[in-house]
């Protein structure tokens, strides 16, 4: 779960705080051993485990609230008709 918040922090990165991420993330893995791709992907959640203000966080928030929805929506039946069935 905290990747995926992490990878959610970032896509909804924007404007001043994406460049400071770059930034941070440009300083980090100059000082890391680059050796593979994993490596730079941890490097992005361990960065992304922290806060990127207020408005961030609300943007990720609604972002996961509208990826859920949309995967709730998915479903043939609610959730009250699936207790009704397991009955």
């Amino acid at each position: 779960m905290k990747e995926f918040i992490s990878w959610v922090r970032y896509v909804e990165l924007d404007g001043d705080k994406f460049d400071l991420f770059k930034e941070k993330y440009q300083k980090l893995m100059s000082k890391k051993n680059q050796d593979s791709a994993a490596n730079d992907l941890e490097a992005v959640f361990a960065m992304n485990n922290m806060s990127w203000g207020l408005d961030n966080d609300i943007k990720v928030w609604l972002k996961i609230d509208s990826l859920a929805d949309e995967l709730l929506s998915k479903y043939v039946t609610t959730y009250d008709k699936d207790l009704e069935n397991l009955e």
